[in-house]
């Protein structure tokens, strides 16, 4: 795809290759608190260029030594609060991504961030920005072609480094107005980074990841936690991808896309169902329907959740929610009594994320409550180990009876997680010439993308 990428969309990669190394982006701020129990308050101004731009965003990286919940709100020199959050902060993370667009109807670039927390949390900052948007043009045309293209930037897995501020500072060079109970020092901690070799930004990684790798010694993939501004990958020489997450979508990604072949697209939800038989959800919704609530599970889980979407709180209607797995069924774990109600945004926010990569700690502890799973279990990031066993038991069938592309899917996943257990290595001691009719299928799948002549054909038949 790289390869791809360098020759038909002629990326803008660095001939300079310093995105293949990792450098210190300098100390970040810490403020301590000085009376414990007494609130700490943080006022920051921020006076930006002007830009002929009506969208306005702010974003950046905050962490702690202990979990604890900081309260931070934007406001514009009209005085209209631009966000306001309690933004929860894991210790156990290096960094929390924080970030929000808005559209911008005051003339002036003058911004004020107030950061609000009680306790004896110590608080990190790094790459803290607010401004007008100089969006690239391959994000403008994005932006101005999508209906919701402000939205789509404020996802979760995208933002803050979709708005492309820079966050090679502590905090964008702003002016601490006003500090109440607060001491400000340089904090004495690695604060490691790579540059994206498309925007050319440095933006922050995470330092304990190639720990984490190491430990694991064959893991594929990285722990969405301990990825931050890059994707993990196991193959660069840096441990990261080359792009940073935002480039990665819009310049890698939603270039490709329109060239993938019909097979290639359908290709997720071939799976997705395939998964869903393999574990036997229709039969369990039946049970549950007969046994449980003769108006099935989604009408069940709605009500349970008293009509709202757990994430963000909006009220969803039975037709349109999104019925959410709660832990990954790419992971094994087939839709059942402990499912989360969640609108269609927060559910493709979601994803195949464990819900502790996606929910805070007060959120796990909520939403254990409802659906009546220990939140340990929640926090667990594991395989089904009933599904898993019953694939081992009698592998051979499994490979025979769903596609080597599940097949392929569901290993890839099992190792993730549990490294030692290799279901390609099982079935080749179970049956090699079954393994080398999987593999060699495998093999053959479609080319990545359509060639310039595939798309000149398709478009002019569609005319």
């Amino acid at each position: 795809m790289r390869r791809l990428a360098t020759q038909q969309r002629g990326g803008a990669v660095s001939s300079a290759r310093d995105y293949q190394t990792i450098a210190e982006l300098g100390k970040p701020i810490l403020f301590v608190p000085g009376k414990h129990g007494v609130p700490a308050s943080l006022i920051l101004r921020y006076t930006g260029q002007a830009k002929k731009c009506d969208v306005a965003a702010f974003g950046g990286y905050i962490a702690s030594t202990v979990d604890f919940s900081v309260h931070i709100s934007v406001t514009d020199a009209s005085g209209k609060v631009r966000y306001a959050d309690d933004l929860a902060i894991e210790g156990q993370k290096y960094w929390t991504r924080v970030g929000e667009t808005w559209i911008q109807d005051c003339e002036s670039d003058r911004w004020t961030i107030i950061l609000r927390w009680k306790g004896e949390s110590n608080l990190f900052v790094w790459g803290l920005s607010v401004s007008k948007l100089s969006l690239p043009d391959f994000v403008s045309r994005f932006v101005q072609d999508c209906t919701d293209g402000i939205e789509y930037l404020n996802q979760r897995h995208l933002a803050p480094e979709s708005f492309y501020l820079q966050h090679d500072s502590p905090m964008g060079g702003a002016t601490v107005e006003s500090l109440e109970n607060i001491e400000v020092m340089d904090a004495d901690r690695p604060n490691p980074g790579k540059k994206c070799s498309q925007c050319q930004r440095s933006l922050p990684i995470d330092p304990r990841l190639e720990k984490h790798r190491v430990e694991l010694k064959v893991a594929r993939r990285s722990p969405q936690g301990m990825v931050l501004a890059f994707h993990g990958h196991k193959a660069k020489k840096t441990g990261y991808q080359n792009e940073c997450r935002a480039c990665k979508k819009f310049e890698i990604n939603d270039f490709f896309n329109v060239r993938r072949t019909s097979d290639q697209l359908h290709e997720s939800s071939v799976l997705t169902r395939e998964r869903k038989l393999l574990l036997r959800e229709n039969e369990a919704l039946a049970e549950f329907k007969e046994r449980v609530s003769k108006k099935g599970l989604r009408h069940y889980i709605w009500t349970l959740f008293q009509k709202r979407c757990f994430k963000c709180d909006k009220p969803v209607s039975l037709k349109d929610y999104e019925l959410d797995h709660t832990r990954p069924l790419s992971y094994l774990w087939p839709l059942d009594r402990h499912a989360t109600c969640l609108c269609s945004t927060c559910n493709n926010n979601k994803k195949d994320s464990f819900p502790s990569e996606f929910y805070s700690e007060q959120e796990l502890k909520r939403l254990a409550h409802i659906i009546g799973l220990p939140v340990s279990q929640l926090k667990d990031k594991s395989i089904n180990q009933e599904e898993l066993k019953r694939i081992r038991e009698d592998i051979v069938t499994f490979a025979e009876t769903w596609t080597p592309r599940l097949f392929s899917s569901v290993a890839v996943r099992v190792m993730d997680l549990l490294p030692d257990i290799d279901l390609f290595a099982e079935l080749q001691a179970a049956s090699p010439d079954l393994h080398s009719r999987l593999v060699a299928t495998l093999s053959l799948r479609p080319s990545p993308v359509l060639s310039e002549e595939d798309l000149e054909h398709l478009n002019l038949s569609e005319e």
